[in-house]
Order: C-alpha cells, then sequence, then structure tokens
C-alpha cells in the first residue's frame, strides 16, 4: 500500500517518473517527452530526472540521465521495487523511526543536525508519520525521540515499517550482536518446514530482542495459548538466553507465535494452519469464538454463496483464515501494522467483487456486534470487516467456479464493441460467455447495444451497452451480473453445473 510509505512529495513524482518509463520501450528520450507525457515544467522535469539519476547511480550504478540531457532508458538495468525500497530509506520518517530503535538515547538536535535540516522542517515532514500512527493508538513524540503506546504494537510496527525499507537488514547496524537471533532464525525455519522466509523470522527476533534489552517489557495481554509442538522448546531454550523473569519469557513466546500465527493469511494448509485447526476444533463447543466461527460459516455458504459448505473443498482453510482474524482482534482490536498488509490490493476489475462481499459481511457482523461476546466488535466494525474480507476473498471467487452465469452476446455487426465486451467477461470469474443471435435456452443474462437485436419476448435479464470503444459502465455492468448469478445460485442451490466445453463457449 503506497499510501504507507511516507515518501516525500518530490519521491512521489519521482516514482511516477519511473512508472511512465515502465510502460515505455528502452531507448534515448529527451526531456520534452517527460515535460509532455507526465504534465511537468522544464525545469521541474530536469531536477527530478537529475536526481533519479544520482539515486540510481548509488543504487546500481545505472546511468539514466545523460549530459545530453537526454533519458537513456534501458529497462534490463531497472529494478523498481527495490528503487521504491530506496526511496523509503531515504526519507525522514524512515530515517526517524530506524533511529528510535537503533539509537533511542540520541537527541533530537542531534538527529536533525546529522540530516543537515531544521527542526521546524523534521517536525513537517514527520507529520504524516504521526497519523499513520495515530492509526494504530501509538504516539509519536518529536522532540523526545519517541513512539509510545501498546509494546506489541509498537513491535510490530517496527518489524512491519523495517521491511518495507530493506527486508530487515538496518538491523545489522545495531550495536547490539544479533548473532544468535540469525542462527536462531535459520535453525526454526529448518526444524518447522520453512514456514517463513528466514528474513522475516529475524527481523521479529531481532526487534523485540532490541525492545527488551532497551528495557521495553511486554504488557499482559490477553494472549490465545499457541505454543504449538514445534515452538515452544527451542522457543524456551531462545528466550532463557537473554530473559531472566518467568512472566517476560512466557509473554516473548506468546507475542512471537502471535506474529508467526495470526498474521500471515494461509493459501495452504501448512503445518500452522493444521495446529491452528486443532486448536480450533479441541475448544469447548460453548466458546464464543468457536460458535462464532460456525454461525458465520452457516450464514458465508448459505447466504452469501449458496453453497453447501460440506462440499467446499477449501471449508477448512477457509476457517483457519477466518478464526486468525478472530483472534488477533481478540487479542488486539482495531488496524494494526502487519507486514502482510503492506501489499493488499484488489485489482480494478475484482473491485466491484470485493466490495459486493465486504456490504454482505457486514449484514452479518452488525447483528453481532449488538451481542456482549466481542465487546470490540462495535467499536472496530470497519476495520474488522475489512480485513475479514481480505482474508476470505480467495475463498469466496473460489466458489464461483462450480457454477457460472452463461452471459449471452448478441452477436451482431458491432465486432469492436463485442470484442470489448469479450475481454472485459473473461476477468468475471463467474461469467461463462458464449455469442448468440437466438432466445438460446441455456442463455442467463443478455448482453447487447440495441433492445431490438434481443430475441422475441425475452424475459430473461439483459444491459444495454453504449456504442463506445471505451465502456464506463463496469461497476453497473458487475451488478447487474452478480445480481443474476446470485439469483441463479438460489435457485440451483447444491446443483453445480460445469463450464461449457471450448468449442461451445467461443472465446
Amino acid at each position: 500500500m503506497l499510501d504507507t510509505l511516507l515518501l516525500e512529495d518530490s519521491m512521489g513524482q519521482k516514482l511516477v517518473i519511473m512508472e511512465f518509463f515502465l510502460q515505455q520501450p528502452a531507448g534515448s528520450y529527451p526531456i520534452n517527452t517527460v515535460c509532455s507525457c507526465l504534465t511537468l515544467s522544464h525545469g521541474t522535469a530536469g531536477s527530478l530526472l537529475a536526481e533519479i539519476n544520482r539515486d540510481l547511480q548509488t543504487l546500481s550504478g545505472y546511468t539514466f540521465f545523460g549530459r545530453d540531457r537526454k533519458v537513456i532508458w534501458q529497462p534490463a538495468f531497472y529494478r523498481h521495487n527495490c528503487y521504491i525500497q530506496y526511496l523509503v530509506r531515504a526519507s525522514i520518517p524512515y530515517q526517524f523511526v530506524l533511529q528510535t530503535l537503533m539509537q533511542p538515547e540520541e537527541s533530537f538536535d542531534t538527529f536533525c543536525n546529522k540530516l543537515f535540516l531544521s527542526e521546524s522542517t523534521i517536525l513537517r515532514k514527520l507529520r504524516p508519520l504521526k497519523l499513520l500512527l495515530q492509526r494504530f493508538n501509538l504516539n509519536l513524540s518529536a522532540k523526545k525521540m519517541k513512539i509510545t503506546g501498546s509494546e506489541l504494537v509498537l513491535r510490530m510496527f517496527y518489524s512491519t515499517y523495517l521491511w518495507l525499507g530493506n527486508h530487515g537488514e538496518d538491523l545489522d547496524q545495531a550495536a547490539l550482536s544479533l548473532q544468535d537471533e540469525v542462527w536462531f532464525a535459520q535453525k526454526l525455519n529448518e526444524d518447522c518446514h520453512h514456514f517463513m522466509h528466514t528474513k522475516e523470522i529475524f527481523l521479529h527476533l531481532g526487534v523485540q530482542r532490541l525492545r527488551y534489552e532497551q528495557g521495553h517489557l511486554l504488557d499482559e495481554e490477553a494472549y490465545p495459548d499457541l505454543l504449538i509442538d514445534s515452538f515452544p522448546q527451542s522457543l524456551l531454550a531462545y528466550t532463557q538466553k537473554f530473559i531472566a523473569e518467568k512472566t517476560q519469557q512466557k509473554r516473548h513466546q506468546l507475542s512471537l507465535n502471535c506474529l508467526f500465527l495470526l498474521t500471515p493469511l494461509y493459501l495452504e494448509m501448512d503445518f500452522r494452519g493444521k495446529k491452528l485447526l486443532e486448536y480450533f476444533l479441541a475448544l469447548p463447543e460453548k466458546n464464543s469464538l468457536k460458535r462464532l466461527v460456525f454461525e458465520f460459516q452457516d450464514y458465508f455458504f448459505t447466504e452469501i454463496v449458496a453453497l453447501n459448505a460440506t462440499e467446499y473443498e477449501h471449508l477448512n482453510l477457509w476457517r483457519i483464515n477466518f478464526l486468525t482474524i478472530l483472534l488477533r482482534f481478540d487479542l488486539i482490536a482495531g488496524d494494526i501494522p502487519m507486514i502482510s498488509d503492506l501489499s493488499r490490493y484488489i485489482p480494478p476489475i475484482e473491485r466491484p467483487l470485493f466490495d459486493q462481499l465486504k456490504r454482505q459481511q457486514k449484514i452479518f457482523f452488525q447483528k453481532v456486534a449488538k451481542r456482549q461476546s466481542f465487546p470490540w466488535l462495535s467499536r472496530h466494525l470497519n476495520d474488522f470487516v475489512e480485513d475479514c474480507t481480505y482474508a476470505l476473498f480467495a475463498n469466496y471467487k473460489n466458489c464461483f467456479q462450480r457454477y457460472y452465469l452463461t452471459v449471452g452476446i448478441i452477436t451482431s455487426p458491432d465486432y469492436y464493441i463485442q470484442q470489448i465486451l469479450n475481454n472485459l467477461m473473461r476477468q468475471f470469474t463467474f461469467v461463462n460467455v458464449v455469442f448468440t443471435t437466438a432466445d438460446d435456452p441455456n442463455v442467463d443474462f443478455f448482453l447487447t447495444t440495441f433492445e431490438d437485436l434481443l430475441p422475441p419476448d425475452c424475459d430473461k435479464p439483459y444491459f444495454l451497452i453504449d456504442l463506445t470503444h471505451e465502456i464506463h459502465c463496469q461497476t453497473q455492468l458487475f451488478n447487474a451480473l452478480w445480481e443474476a448469478y446470485h439469483q441463479k445460485a438460489l435457485q440451483q442451490k447444491g446443483v453445480f453445473p460445469q463450464k461449457n466445453s471450448q468449442e461451445k463457449n467461443p472465446r
């Protein structure tokens, strides 16, 4: 999510320029091309291109902007993700965050002098960071060089932001030796089926160790007891090396377990998912979390996707992803900084589908929020529904692959419009396209440019497309298709016809 990068304005402009060139073939481009295509003045474009050139020279030795004032665009020499990380690391917010973790004893005056900037400039550039931290109930005191709030959430923030910068490699600058963490991250990953990238494990271990050694202790939290068979012995031996007090040992282990088990989204049932499923099934039948999982399962599969849950092959994966959201909010209600959230993205073509799922889930959880079992839900309803939608969106789309809404595009001389429509329809997972001129009984929904091209006495739903090469009605079209699909699903509940063969379904 680029809004979390907290880049300065000029850095954002640099990325816009590089995103423009990513769409261009290799070659030499005059500065006027950048000015005209991106609506920049000659002076601004020249200044930005010169800065990009210095950045890329430092980053990889790539000469991007020559002395002849022309861009030398060579895509093979450029890595956009690496440049994003470079700009993040160069930003004032990132430098401040890193300083408060690595050298918290340094004064604000020293920090400003090191960057050759005035206090007022630094304070102004830190405002976006202050607002971001407020989302997580964390507070920034710039002149005290401190970030305060829940210690668990703060440690998560440090891990997330340092991953964003360069996957935690800045921890190499720590005055404290983290060789134990380097060794243990490797061992834990080897012993536990490579459940996470070793760099991510090391980053969590390193941040937690640094904060503990600086005297920042974990508060008492309602941690779910998720110390699973593969973790306890190795985690216990590791934490006993530097934590003497038993309570902090246990909290340290539980907080790491939460990071390892409750922050990912599960795409397959790895060993953590299997252990979480065992944990879930072992809960008492009257447990409020367990009852809510089963209650929402009934609603999701009956009212949202109209599918018999017992026939869904990924049901346990669905349960685990929903359970992790529940456990996380039961521990820390509200928005929390997680590495997985940095890459949250829904393609524009899928956004109506995503929003539809979010609306349907919110109807259910608005009712649950009125109960006493989950007091945090009424206060954090929107955050919970958003996270829940991201967690279950893949399962939601997967359910559509069992049966389809057959959409008939009326054959006519509007060939170019039909081609655009066909390409658009391909991106809807629940749609099966046929081209037709007749009242085909297998067609559920028609697309046409004129009503008089429809079959006589047509009683099927249809949508009229304007005669233009730019289709501007995607949202309305999706809503109409989804409504027809949902009605068909309700009528054929439990019946899953297969998609037509290629011969019967020309693309």
